[in-house]
């Protein structure tokens, strides 16, 4: 923390307490009601305090899925898809435990 000699008090608290919860929204990939789970207090108060600490709310970041993840996520759609179109158009097969 960088804190010049003419610096008060209250302007280095409220310095500590926006790197806090900035480090914590991090931690949270910027999800604010887990940061106040975390914090254990009302998502009311977080959202308070990230406007008086005029907080800059970033974009959730999604982790990137592997190759193999996105083929497996792409089986299960096709064959979610599969299903539901025989169950629409009447054609569904039966299991042979259901024959």
């Amino acid at each position: 923390m960088d804190h010049t000699s003419d610096a008060s008090l209250f302007d280095i608290l409220e310095e500590c307490e926006r790197r806090i919860l900035v480090s914590m929204l991090e931690k949270c990939n910027w999800n604010q009601t887990e940061a106040a789970e975390r914090f254990r207090v009302p998502l009311s108060t977080l959202n308070q305090k990230i406007k008086r600490l005029n907080i800059e709310i970033k974009e959730k970041i999604l982790p990137s899925r592997t190759s193999h993840e996105s083929l497996l996520l792409v089986n299960l759609d096709i064959e979610a898809f599969d299903f539901w179109f025989s169950v629409e158009s009447g054609t569904r097969k039966r299991s042979a435990a259901s024959v």
